[in-house]
């Protein structure tokens, strides 16, 4: 089982290569959050590469792809490790990355605080996120 996993790996691994020849800027973590917009959720590549929230993703934001067609938001957290079985995520993180699907039926004051600390384009996709979820009944997906 572990070799056939070790084919794969080497295979997004070399995905994630040509997506960073492609766009230089990004790193490894974002470069993987790309390819699994590209191959799991978004339709096209600009509109997975327009999802990305940044190389500094505060509160662990990777990307934020907000899908009209299908009335869905889809929130991801990337983690990308250079070898199987490297490190496991902590479970504060994997609790942090729960606790974000809470935000769309806080207060304003408590959404008002989360935003203050948030980067102006994490920030304005988040509430786009809250919007469509709240008031459109858009469905929220974390990965």
């Amino acid at each position: 089982m572990l070799k056939g996993n070790g084919i794969i790996f080497r295979q997004i691994r070399d995905e994630i290569d040509q997506i960073r020849e492609t766009y230089p800027k990004l790193k490894d973590d974002s470069a993987f959050v790309l390819w699994f917009l590209r191959a799991f959720l978004a339709d096209s590549e600009e509109e997975a590469r327009k999802a990305l929230t940044g190389d500094t993703s505060d509160k662990e934001i990777d990307a934020i792809l907000i899908d009209d067609r299908i009335k869905q938001v889809h929130l991801v957290q990337g983690k990308f490790h250079l070898s199987l079985g490297e490190q496991n995520e902590k479970r504060n993180d994997v609790l942090g990355l729960a606790d974000l699907s809470n935000y769309p039926w806080e207060t304003r004051e408590v959404l008002d605080a989360f935003y203050s600390k948030l980067d102006p384009l994490v920030c304005r996709r988040f509430e786009e996120l809250v919007e469509r979820v709240r008031r459109r009944k858009y469905e929220l997906h974390l990965y």
